[in-house]
C-alpha cells in the first residue's frame, strides 16, 4: 500500500511538475515559444507575445535600432508591461499553483524561518548545557564536601 502511495505521489508530482520555488522567466520576449512556461499563459495573452515578437523584429531592422543598438523608449515600455503581464499570469496559473500549494512551508508544520529559529534555540539550549557539563565535568559546580583537614580562617579577625 505504502510503494503504490508513493508511487502516485511520484507520478503526481511530475505531471504537475512540483518544485520548491516557481520563477517566472526574466524576460518573455526571449522565452522559446516551446517552453513549458508558455503553456501556461492564456491564448490571448500569447497571441500579445507573438505580435510584440513581431514587432520587436521589425524593430531590429530599423534605422533606430541599428544607430542606437536598442529598441525605441515605446517598445522598450511595451515589453516591460508584456513581461509583467505574464509574468502575473504565470505566477496565477493553476499548474503553478498546484505545483507548490504550500510555497512557504518547509515542513508539515513549520516554515523555512521557524525551523531555524527552533534549530537556533536548540543550539543554544545545548551550547548552555554543554557549558554545564564542562564546569561538573572539572569539579567546578559545588563546593568540596567536608573534609578531616580543618579550614583556617585566614581573614584575621
Amino acid at each position: 500500500m505504502r510503494i503504490a502511495t508513493l508511487a502516485v505521489t511520484g507520478v503526481a508530482a511530475a505531471v504537475i511538475g512540483c518544485s520548491p520555488a516557481t520563477k517566472a522567466p526574466t524576460s518573455w520576449a526571449y522565452t522559446p515559444a516551446h517552453s513549458q512556461y508558455m503553456e501556461t499563459l492564456p491564448p490571448e495573452l500569447k497571441a500579445e507575445l507573438l505580435r510584440l515578437r513581431a514587432d520587436m523584429q521589425l524593430q531590429r531592422n530599423s534605422q533606430y535600432y541599428n544607430f542606437h543598438g536598442d529598441f525605441t523608449p515605446d517598445m522598450i515600455r511595451r515589453i516591460d508591461a508584456v513581461d509583467r503581464a505574464c509574468t502575473q499570469a504565470y505566477l496565477a496559473s493553476d499548474r503553478v499553483i498546484m505545483g507548490n500549494l504550500t510555497p512557504n512551508m518547509s515542513g508539515l508544520a513549520k516554515t523555512g524561518e521557524e525551523a531555524d529559529i527552533q534549530s537556533a534555540v536548540i543550539v543554544n539550549t545545548d551550547m548552555r548545557s554543554l557549558s554545564d557539563d564542562w564546569r561538573s565535568f572539572w569539579l567546578m559546580d559545588k563546593p568540596a564536601g567536608p573534609t578531616e583537614v580543618p579550614v583556617v580562617d585566614s581573614t584575621g579577625r
